[in-house]
């Protein structure tokens, strides 16, 4: 459940940091039909190959010894590492929206965001462990 919801809280900032704004509804609409139609295949394969005995955490009815195994489990925690950032993009607009933020000039703006975020990013990784 957390990779088909883990999108919600970044759909707001990925349409503001958008090239073309008003093209995201059409854009978004396409990457939901086309996620839509990975589960359900993915499902079904599933489905086919295990028939009644399926699990319902479809990747735990693979079996963990195999190479290619450990190699989808990789990909999946390297999925939920690189995603952290992304997700953290609506906290971070709220609180580089402070006074001390939006002082000195741009190039201090800018060191004071970036630094702000890989501190809070470090932290929180350092928390989870």
């Amino acid at each position: 459940a957390m990779h088909i919801f883990d999108g919600n809280a970044v759909i707001i900032n990925v349409r503001a940091q958008s090239k073309a704004p008003s093209e995201y509804p059409k854009v978004l609409k396409r990457a939901v039909a086309f996620t839509l139609i990975l589960f359900l295949l993915f499902a079904s394969l599933n489905y086919y190959s295990y028939g009644s005995e399926s699990k319902p955490i479809i990747s735990m009815n693979l079996d963990a010894r195999k190479p290619i195994v450990v190699f989808i489990f990789c990909c999946i925690l390297i999925n939920a590492l690189v995603s952290f950032p992304v997700q953290m993009l609506t906290a971070f607009a709220i609180v580089e929206n402070l006074s001390i933020f939006n002082q000195g000039s741009e190039i201090s703006k800018s060191i004071k965001k970036s630094l702000s975020r890989i501190i809070v990013i470090v932290l929180i990784s350092l928390m989870c462990l």
